[in-house]
């Protein structure tokens, strides 16, 4: 085994124990790690290569773009190397900056994976059935900046890209908008919601569609925080309404800890330049917004440390992965059954 393997070999238990087995830290207590256990984005970076070196018979990378300031924009895929061609599905992270529980809970499905494969018969015939891609860090500009600043930017600043363009407002709008919102998409710069000069301005925007363009997802979860919220695509009729219910009743059905409700109202909905309108209309995968935590779960940190970064970041995150990862697991496996592996039709996006 060459030196390189052998060290990354060695580096990946060690920082599996660090994250997810030693005592959470105290928010903020340590200057060199401001945030207690979320890692930085270079350790973000790190632990995929370990992922890849430690498995390489299930994990690969690539890097499907740059980001404003020329950041890699890294996807892995977890998928059995047998020549089978399965359905795809896509976890996408961390597209707001801030928002790095997105991060720890996308990284935790790929864990739950790779750790259950041949050992827990759902997730060995998960593996079986299921081509899965990653996305851990959609936003790595803001997700870097955030970490440098320690959280003491204003938090709209930290949650958009490096042109101040809040990126899940970026992507193209199926159609006009039916209701005008602020936060649906602004044109405002300096609002938290700005939607950028055009769709797909941003080049990490334009990536994710490029990648999406070559290929053929029947589901995708977006990972956000803090809302506690499942959210679909908006849907154009009742059978995508219909869908998006039993995927969300598979979802709750194996949360650990506490539910989310189903935020879906079609006649009332509107069109926002988000990540999951994108791929339910141009891609018909099944597009879902999850909302990780709970709002009063946050507040005791924040309210200690005046720092919002913590009303956007559980301090205890495996609580979180640990609610949301079997739960993420069950809503593709549904997605699954009710597409049977495709990309839903041009007639069911209508």
């Amino acid at each position: 085994m060459g030196g390189k393997m052998f060290r990354r070999v060695l580096i990946f238990p060690l920082f599996i124990i660090s994250v997810f087995f030693l005592p959470a830290s105290h928010a903020g207590h340590n200057d060199s790690r401001p945030f207690g256990d979320y890692p930085s984005l270079d350790e973000v970076y790190a632990e995929v290569e370990s992922l890849a070196a430690a498995r390489p018979d299930l994990v690969s990378t690539t890097r499907y773009g740059s980001s404003v300031e020329g950041r890699p924009l890294v996807a892995f895929r977890i998928a059995r190397r047998d020549g089978t061609c399965r359905p795809e599905a896509l976890f996408g992270a961390s597209i707001h900056g801030n928002e790095y529980i997105a991060n720890r809970v996308a990284m935790g499905i790929a864990h739950r994976l790779l750790e259950g494969d041949g050992k827990d018969e759902w997730v060995t015939s998960l593996l079986d059935r299921t081509d899965f891609w990653f996305l851990p860090c959609i936003n790595p500009d803001g997700y870097a900046k955030t970490w440098e600043m320690k959280g003491s930017e204003p938090w709209p600043r930290q949650r958009k890209n490096a042109h101040g363009v809040d990126l899940n407002r970026n992507f193209p709008l199926p159609a006009k908008r039916r209701i005008k919102i602020k936060w649906a998409g602004n044109s405002d710069p300096e609002h938290k919601n700005y939607h950028g000069p055009a769709p797909y301005s941003e080049p990490e925007t334009k990536a994710v569609g490029d990648f999406a363009e070559n290929r053929k997802f029947f589901a995708a979860l977006d990972f956000h925080s803090w809302g506690g919220q499942f959210i679909p695509a908006r849907c154009p009729n009742h059978r995508c309404v219909t869908l998006y219910k039993k995927m969300a009743k598979a979802f709750k059905s194996r949360q650990k800890h506490v539910r989310y409700y189903r935020l879906q109202f079609r006649l009332f909905d509107t069109y926002t330049g988000e990540m999951e309108d994108m791929l339910y209309y141009r891609h018909g995968a099944l597009g879902v917004c999850i909302e990780i935590g709970k709002t009063h779960y946050n507040k005791p940190a924040y309210e200690r440390t005046g720092n919002r970064f913590w009303l956007f970041n559980p301090v205890d995150s495996r609580f979180w992965v640990q609610n949301d990862v079997d739960a993420s697991l069950a809503a593709i496996e549904k997605a699954l059954e009710l597409t049977g592996g495709k990309p839903l039709p041009l007639e069911m996006r209508r």
